[in-house]
């Protein structure tokens, strides 16, 4: 059956000082809703908002249909991530919303088995931007996530190595991650 949206609403989630998460709920005109993450460069929420104005009313049947609705090509898509957070949003939306209406898990709908369980990893990499970053803070994070039980640990030494840096700036930034 197709599905055609109402309405959305945002929230905003401080996780550290430096990181902000942003959420929206996409309803459809039927009642079910979907969470979705929109944190992204830009205001993705108005964005959102905006589209979800545009595509009132319209029948979807399915995620693919978001870009045609709203007139958007991959080569715009490719050129703005603030866009393309967006319209990940409202396909993420209603992949979403479509499972629930079938009866099954986003991952049944998608063509996997459910799980029973998902394996998890450790971020340590936001909890480390209170610390110098040192390579015996990434250690004694990932010891700390070990003993909570984690068996894989994602780390991002390299935050502090920005596209288009001075090339020497760029090296002195990538010393700590290299050690």
């Amino acid at each position: 059956m197709p599905l055609r949206f109402e309405s959305a609403e945002f929230a905003a989630v401080e996780i550290t000082r430096w990181t902000e998460w942003t959420f929206a709920r996409l309803r459809a005109q039927n009642g079910v809703y979907a969470d979705v993450e929109i944190t992204g460069p830009g205001d993705v929420a108005s964005l959102v908002a905006e589209q979800l104005k545009f595509l009132n009313g319209k029948s979807i049947d399915s995620e693919a249909d978001i870009p045609r609705l709203l007139d958007l090509d991959d080569q715009r898509l490719n050129a703005d991530l603030t866009l393309a957070t967006a319209v990940s949003a409202l396909r993420s939306g209603v992949s979403i919303i479509q499972a629930i209406e079938d009866g099954v898990t986003l991952t049944e709908a998608l063509g996997g088995r459910a799980a029973s369980s998902v394996p998890l990893y450790a971020n340590i990499n936001r909890g480390l931007f209170a610390t110098d970053r040192t390579p015996a803070d990434f250690a004694k994070a990932a010891e700390r996530a070990v003993g909570e039980g984690f068996r894989a640990i994602k780390c991002a030494p390299f935050d502090e190595v920005s596209p288009g840096s001075d090339p020497v700036e760029a090296v002195q930034n990538a010393r700590t991650g290299i050690q």
